[in-house]
Order: structure tokens, then sequence, then C-alpha cells
């Protein structure tokens, strides 16, 4: 049997210090979290092509979706339709749409980045007025 004093020092010279061991077990979560969530491992095989009908009514979208979520590579399709005539701009992305009251107008993008992207509504009597404007996050 290994004495109780011998036993300690041999975990003593090799063990790594709290902070040691957490790195190296933090580097490797994150490692593997990297490896198995990025595009070229995940994104490639799981991007979709997303569309998503939006209405916006007296300046504001309809409340049942205020949040959408997609992935990183997804092909996203807005679909939009409005009782008013109105600007759209999602921001990050710089993209923009003219919508006339009643008639259907669409915003395509290909998510490239995690986060959170406001679109900003600027209806067309704000732009006299220099008003507010609503806005929808994705």
């Amino acid at each position: 049997m290994v004495s109780e004093r011998r036993r300690r020092r041999y975990l003593v010279e090799n063990e790594l210090s709290r902070r040691d061991y957490l790195r190296s077990k933090g580097g490797l979560v994150i490692t593997a979290m990297l490896t198995l969530f990025s595009p070229q491992t995940v994104g490639a095989q799981q991007a979709q092509r997303r569309i998503f009908s939006l209405t916006v009514s007296q300046g504001q979208v309809a409340a049942k979706i205020r949040t959408i979520k997609v992935l990183e590579g997804d092909l996203v399709e807005l679909h939009w339709i409005a009782d008013e005539k109105l600007t759209l701009h999602l921001h990050g992305y710089d993209v923009t749409l003219k919508l006339l009251a009643g008639e259907p107008g669409t915003m395509g993008f290909t998510a490239h980045a995690a986060g959170r992207y406001p679109v900003a509504i600027r209806r067309s009597t704000d732009h006299k007025k220099g008003g507010h404007h609503g806005s929808a996050v994705l």
C-alpha cells in the first residue's frame, strides 16, 4: 500500500492549480463548442430558407410576431404588408423597403451574424413631422 505521506506528495506535485484546471477545462469546452457549432460544421448543413409574413398596422408590427430567430447562414425572407405607406429599415444589414398601403413587399438577406437587429418603421406622415418611428427586433 502507498503511504498517506507519499500519496499527498504525489498529488501536490502532479495537481494542477485550480485556475489552471479551470482554464484547461474551459478551453476544451469552448473549442468543442466552436467546432460543433461553427458555420462550417453546422450552419452549412442546417442553413434553411426561412420565410416570415409580417403585418404593420397603425405603425406597429402585429403582436403575434415581435422577435424572429434564425440561424447563421439561413436565407431569410420577410414578407411585409402595411395598412399605410411607410418605409422599413433593418439595422445591421442595411436593408430598406418602401411599402404602399395594402401592397406586399419583401426584404431578403442571409443571416451572417448573431445579435438583435431592429427594424425601424417610419410612417410617411413621420417624414413631414420629423416624428417618431416604431420598431421590431430580429
